[in-house]
Formats: C-alpha cells, sequence, structure tokens
C-alpha cells in the first residue's frame, strides 16, 4: 500500500503463528535477502510480516510483473521509484 508516498509491503499473514512467520522470514531473507521481519498486528495471532520499502523493488523483482490472467490485481504493483 501507498501512504504518505511511502510504499509499504505487508503480508496478510496474521493467522499463522509468530514462529512460522520468523521462519518464512529466515527463509526469504536466506534466499532473497529482502529483509523480511515480523510485526504486531492487533488481529489474528498478532503478527505479520513486513518488508522494508528499501527492499520493495527487489520483492517486485523476485515475483515478476502481474500475471496477465488476473489484471484487476496491477493495481497492487507498486514500485518505488
Amino acid at each position: 500500500r501507498k501512504k504518505f508516498s511511502r510504499i509499504r509491503l505487508t503480508f496478510c499473514s496474521e493467522s499463522f503463528t509468530k514462529e512460522d512467520q520468523e521462519m518464512l522470514c529466515e527463509k526469504i531473507n536466506n534466499k532473497f535477502n529482502l529483509k523480511a521481519k515480523v510485526h504486531p498486528y492487533n488481529q489474528g495471532t498478532g503478527w505479520r510480516i513486513r518488508i522494508p520499502e528499501s527492499k520493495t523493488n527487489d520483492f517486485f523483482e523476485v515475483i515478476g510483473s502481474c500475471p496477465k490472467e488476473v489484471p484487476s490485481m496491477a493495481y497492487k504493483w507498486k514500485i518505488a521509484n
């Protein structure tokens, strides 16, 4: 999401345990160095995964462009300048 000209990349992962999310962050960071971290959230298990703005472009390089089969989701591909 883009707020106050900052791009935040958050995984809506609050249904998973903090430990599982930390394990995923470790795997993401070991493979792609995206500096993913678990942050508090006030619903679900109380945690979400976030990738810092400085790594947003790197994240989009990893996942590629929006799949042509779901053009309605293209607005989610916000790339920092």
